[in-house]
This record gives structure tokens, sequence and C-alpha cells, in this order.
């Protein structure tokens, strides 16, 4: 119903003493500041103002945590109801910032598109609110500033690793995001030029190859051979022998480079020594097990003149 003159001074009375600052007369104007409120709760618990979009995987984890920080991790999943009769916690979160997440791309688009700020009827018709909404921090790019995000955060990655081979394992936001940009989505020139600055690797197998490669080189020069044992280099160990085993696509060009380095292609099946199973090996490798074959000989036997039995 209606209220009296009476109940009006009292409310007016005590609103203006700031004792109800959500308090407003005004239809608009109280969505407007109901809104505002949440979102400055929102920005408290999560750090921005980019509320997600409703329906979105974001969106969810987002409710989740907000029921686990008032309810406690229990609700997340469970059906239960803190209180019997009342609503279970997602019945109550939910709808809020479904509404909350209308606001903030409603209130985006309209300042995005000009029309914010025109002295409309609108909440957001007023330059006071709109100035309101960017103070507090509102994005209205927030895809620019999430990659610019995701940039920096690969730069400190690269800083750490040497490289921008992203795991799952390691990071799984960071490689998704990466393995977005190689695929080219929403690429532009700007973006293309940042990641080029930082050698960001395009061609994941590509840079996998040349840095393997280039570690086989150094090993070549160290032992005079191109055939790593696991002890030596497990991860390049691994690798040439997919090469010899033909589980690694070799290109002319990269026939070349191997050859150049004198690349050990043939194998022999021999006993290893140490296991007395048979092994294929290269001929770096064979070398090796003969030679310490004779100097366990030697030892045993005080000479090197070994007779075929």
């Amino acid at each position: 119903g209606r209220l009296d003159q009476e109940k009006i001074d009292f409310i007016e009375r005590i609103n203006k003493n700031k004792e109800l600052p959500w308090w407003n007369w005004d239809q608009e104007g109280a969505y407007f500041d109901t809104m505002m409120m949440m979102l400055e709760l929102y920005k408290k618990t999560f750090g921005d103002c980019d509320v997600p979009k409703v329906g979105s995987k974001e969106f969810e984890k987002k409710v989740n945590t907000i029921i686990g920080d008032l309810y406690g991790e229990y609700f997340v999943d469970s059906e239960s109801k803190p209180n019997k009769g009342k609503l279970h916690p997602r019945q109550c979160i939910t709808p809020r910032l479904e509404c909350l997440s209308r606001f903030v791309f409603e209130t985006r688009a309209m300042i995005v598109s000009g029309k914010a700020g025109r002295g409309s009827s609108s909440y957001i018709g007023r330059k006071e609110n709109v100035k309101k909404i960017i103070d507090l921090g509102l994005t209205l790019q927030p895809n620019e500033d999430r990659w610019e995000k995701m940039f920096l955060k690969l730069i400190d990655y690269k800083k750490k690793h040497g490289h921008c081979l992203v795991k799952s394992s390691e990071d799984k936001e960071l490689a998704t995001w990466v393995s977005i940009q190689r695929h080219g989505k929403n690429m532009t020139d700007q973006r293309k030029i940042k990641l080029d600055g930082i050698g960001f690797s395009w061609n994941p197998d590509e840079d996998v190859w040349l840095r393997n490669y280039a570690n086989l080189m150094l090993f070549k020069s160290k032992h005079g051979h191109t055939s790593p044992t696991k002890k030596e280099d497990e991860t390049l160990h691994r690798w040439v022998w997919s090469i010899r085993k033909g589980d690694i696509k070799i290109t002319p060009e990269k026939r070349a480079l191997l050859d150049a380095i004198k690349f050990s292609w043939k194998t022999e099946t021999i006993v290893c020594p140490e296991t007395g199973k048979l092994k294929s090996a290269a001929k770096e490798e064979i070398w090796d097990f003969r030679f310490n074959e004779l100097k366990k000989f030697y030892e045993a036997h005080g000479h090197s003149n070994v007779m075929d039995k």
C-alpha cells in the first residue's frame, strides 16, 4: 500500500543522516544503487568488475566460489540445505549473480555505444552514474584486458623457462590461451607483433625438433657421437630413437641437417652386457659396449687377445 506522510517524513529524516544508504525513492536509482553495492562486493571477492556471462563455465565457477565463501565448500556440490525449509545456497546466489551480470553487460554496451551519460531517464543516462561505474573499475573492453593479462603471464613464463611451450600440467589456463593464439582466433596484427617480439612458438612441433637438434649438436661436440644414453640425457635419447624408428617425420631438409652432424641412422641388434637381453643399438653405442666388454676381459685375464671359442 501507499505510505502515509508520517512514514515518508520518518524515512526522509533517517535517510538524511545516511542511516539507510541503500534507500532511494527513485525506482531506477534504487536499482542502480543496489547493483553498485553488489558490484562492490563482487570486486572485493574477485578483484575486478568483470562479471562473466550468464550460462558460461566461468559464471558457474564464480557461483561456486561465492557459495563456498558464504556457506562452506560442502554446499558447492551437495544438495543439502543449511537450514531445514530454506532454499539451497545455489538458488539464492545464482539469480543475484545473473542480475548483476546483465547489469554489467548492459551498462558496458551503453557506455561503449556512446548512449550513456546523455541525460535519458535510464539509470546509466546520468553522467554521475557513469563516473561511479568507471571509478569502481568496470573494464569497457574485457576481452582486450584479459588478452593483455595473459600476455604478461606468458612473458613471466618465458623468463622462467626460456620458451613459450606451455604444458597443461604446468598452467592449464595459460596453455589453453597459448593454443588459441596459435590457431589465430581473434588475432590482430598488433597482437601478432607482440607475440613475435617475445619469441612466441607458432609451430610447437617444429620448435621442439629444432631445440632437440641444437641439443644433439652440443652433445656431439662434447662426446663425438649422436647416441646419448638415458643416463646422459633421457629426453634427447628418446628423441633420437624416435627418429631412428621413424616415429618422427623427417623432411629432406631435416635429414640434411642430421647428416651434416653425421647422425647415426643404422642400428644393430646386440646382447646388452648389462642386462643380457637383446637390444637395438647405433654403431656408437655398439663400440662403447664392445669396449666395455674388452675392458672387463682385460681386467679378468690381464691381456686383450680375445680368441674365438
